[in-house]
C-alpha cells in the first residue's frame, strides 16, 4: 500500500506481531513475525482476527484484508485456515479477504 495510508503498529500476540495499515474505506493486517506457530497461536490469532474485525466494521470497513510477500507459503496456508479468500497479486503482495466461517 501507499504512502496515504496510515499505519498502526504495535500489535503483539503471544507468538507473534502484527500492524494494520488502513486508508480510502481499505484495512488490511499485516502479520511481519510469527515466532512460534502452534494451535495456541491459531487460537490466539483466530480470536484477534473476529474481534478486529467486528471494530473495523463498527469503523465503517466493509472488508477486511490481509496482505503478505507471494512466495510466503506458510503464510497462505495460515490465512485460508483463517477463513480468508485470495483475491489477486499485486505488487508482489498475495491480496486475501476475510469472508469469515
Amino acid at each position: 500500500m501507499s504512502a496515504r495510508f496510515k499505519t498502526a503498529k504495535g500489535i503483539k500476540g503471544e507468538n507473534f506481531e502484527a500492524y494494520i495499515e488502513y486508508g480510502e474505506g481499505l484495512v488490511a493486517i499485516h502479520l511481519p513475525v510469527v515466532y512460534k506457530f502452534d494451535r495456541s497461536t491459531f487460537l490466539e490469532m483466530k480470536v484477534m482476527l473476529e474481534d478486529w474485525c467486528g471494530f473495523f466494521k463498527e469503523c465503517g470497513f466493509k472488508e477486511t484484508h490481509i496482505a503478505f510477500e507471494s512466495e510466503n507459503t506458510k503464510l497462505s496456508k495460515l490465512v485460508v485456515r483463517l477463513c480468508f479468500e485470495h483475491l489477486e497479486e499485486h505488487e508482489g503482495l498475495s491480496i486475501y479477504r476475510y469472508v469469515g466461517e
